[in-house]
């Protein structure tokens, strides 16, 4: 009986745990969503704005449960539009990865808050990876240079390559045209991280709303 109670007690420490973790990683999400850090983001892809407003919606969307958070050590940070659940692998958010990250995935669930229906998903990239680097730029002192950086924090990478121009474009205050995105869409399609992206099988997103 003993032994019973024991491990229900182990059970029970381990559940808090995870949803203390879980609370702390919603909190963190909406206050880096809704403070002035993402002041520079506002532009269109596909007529589709994405902008500090949308991001803070998205941000109190998950501070109220809305769109729920999974933490997972393995797994990638993820958004999923079916299910509106945000996947992440830490609580923190303090690194560069995580936090330009969080970014990328607020962005599509800015496009699934406002119910969008079927979007490109080379739009949806696109654009998530256009505000990860606005929020880059601004944010994280090792970027203000000039340098690029790769989706997962590190200096290089093609994408980033093509993205941080259109980011710059941004923040200088200009808008973006049918030659940026097509750079833009050449360096995601030569990345290799999103094979198929361009077969009917894997060329739509849904956004049903959330």
């Amino acid at each position: 009986m003993a032994i019973a109670v024991g491990r229900l007690n182990k059970a029970c420490a381990g559940l808090a745990d995870k949803v203390l973790a879980r609370w702390a990683a919603q909190q963190a999400i909406s206050v880096l969503l809704d403070t002035t850090a993402t002041g520079s983001i506002n532009f269109a892809v596909a007529g589709i704005s994405v902008t500090a407003h949308a991001l803070a919606e998205v941000g109190r969307a998950i501070r109220d449960g809305k769109i729920p958070v999974t933490l997972h050590r393995d797994a990638n940070m993820s958004y999923d539009p079916q299910t509106n659940i945000m996947n992440f692998d830490s609580p923190n958010l303090t690194t560069t990865k995580d936090r330009g990250g969080l970014i990328h995935e607020a962005t599509h669930a800015v496009f699934d808050l406002a119910g969008f229906r079927k979007l490109l998903k080379m739009e949806s990239e696109q654009a998530a990876y256009i505000a990860q680097c606005i929020y880059l730029r601004k944010n994280d002192s090792r970027f203000q240079d000039g340098k690029k950086v790769k989706s997962d924090g590190s200096v290089g990478g093609i994408i980033s390559a093509a993205a941080f121009p259109l980011a710059d474009k941004i923040i200088a205050g200009g808008t973006l045209d049918a030659a940026d995105l097509k750079k833009l869409r050449t360096g995601i399609l030569k990345s290799g991280f999103y094979e198929g992206i361009t077969e009917k099988k894997y060329k739509w997103v849904t956004f049903d709303g959330v």
